[in-house]
């Protein structure tokens, strides 16, 4: 009996190991699905590089999502010289990572406008990945030849991360990236380098993607256990990481002098004085992090945001009281896609941010007609 017994416990102790590889396999193909929204069954990638074009790369014409989203925003060029047209430029928050593009915000801001001014035009540019960089070039070199009336930029705090961390959505490696694309070209040399050539050692010793995508999942994870990334302040221990590539901190966006906010700075004057040639209006929305949700979270860029707006006559809309007052933590993804994610919105964050933003274009008159 008890060698029965012995048995039997190792059966159950080998029947549960095998179930949790499957549920682990199972989790990192949702994970990689999702992260990218790519449908299953397809090896049309997302992204693609787009040879010369001054913003590095775009989504995939050819993937199904890009070809769904693109024909719920098929409106005729006769259509748009005569509608309000709000133009939405951002990343993946934007874009709508990890929802389905009916719930990103730049669709249901469109969605509450439509009941009020139905001659209304919600336009999402966003790509996955883009920073400022990107999102200046793609309106000056392609979206501006839409008429435009409102440029919505919508900044997440990832998005002074080195670009080339953070641009790896594409099959293809991004080459010729113009130094102007760094946001701390220094910080580049010295810190990302060395991160660059251990990737390019790893490709060499042949690593599967299903590794890699294990190792990209089990990275942002251990981000959130570094020391680098949180700092002490009156005894307690705050996050101050914004990315899953790096340690980069919070705290760079908190002094207003630093390489990253100088670069951010250069970025939107230019995009706001492109956007003033074209007679539109630029509207800055500062995206706030989930661990931002505590009151007593210490790093707020959104302080030095106002600075910026004021100083530059701007018109920038903070997110982080609505979202500590309408729900917190619960209007970001979480543990969704089976690591902590203090970035994408959860789709009750997506509609918070666009009953934001609504009463925020009417508050400031920019539904009027032409």
């Amino acid at each position: 009996m008890r060698m029965r017994g012995t048995i039997s416990t190792r059966a159950y102790v080998n029947l549960l190991l095998a179930l949790i590889g499957v549920g682990v396999a199972l989790l990192i193909l949702e994970i990689g699905l999702r992260l990218t929204r790519d449908s299953p069954g397809t090896d049309i990638p997302l992204h693609v590089t787009c040879g010369d074009c001054p913003y590095l790369y775009e989504l995939n014409p050819d993937h199904p999502d890009v070809r769904d989203l693109l024909e719920r925003q098929n409106y005729s060029p006769e259509r748009l010289q005569s509608t309000i047209n709000v133009m939405v430029l951002g990343d993946s928050v934007a874009y709508g990572v990890g929802v389905p593009f009916e719930d990103a915000f730049p669709q249901r801001l469109e969605d509450l406008l439509v009941p009020q001014y139905d001659d209304v035009a919600v336009l999402n540019s966003a790509v996955s990945g883009y920073t400022p960089y990107n999102q200046l070039q793609q309106y000056v070199s392609r979206d501006r030849d839409i008429p435009v009336d409102v440029v919505i930029v919508a900044f997440a705090m990832n998005d002074i991360v080195d670009p080339e961390l953070h641009w790896n959505y594409t099959e293809d490696a991004i080459e010729n990236i113009p130094i102007e694309a760094y946001p701390n070209f220094r910080y580049h040399e010295e810190q990302v380098v060395p991160i660059l050539e251990a990737r390019r050692e790893e490709r060499e010793q042949g690593g599967t993607e299903l590794g890699r995508l294990v190792r990209s999942v089990v990275n942002v994870t251990n981000i959130t256990d570094r020391e680098a990334s949180y700092t002490m302040v009156d005894g307690h221990r705050w996050p101050t990481y914004i990315t899953g590539e790096d340690t980069i901190s919070i705290e760079v966006l908190t002094d207003y002098d630093s390489p990253e906010w100088v670069w951010l700075r250069g970025m939107y004057d230019r995009l706001a004085d492109e956007a003033a040639k074209d007679g539109a209006r630029l509207v800055i929305v500062v995206l706030p992090l989930a661990y931002q949700m505590d009151a007593e979270y210490p790093f707020l860029p959104q302080s030095q945001f106002a600075r910026y707006c004021e100083e530059r006559s701007l018109m920038c809309l903070d997110l982080l009281p609505a979202f500590r007052e309408r729900g917190g933590e619960a209007l970001f993804i979480g543990e969704r896609l089976g690591y902590i994610d203090i970035w994408h919105l959860s789709e009750r964050g997506h509609d918070v941010a666009a009953t934001e933003l609504r009463a925020f274009l009417e508050r400031h008159g920019l539904m009027g007609h032409r």
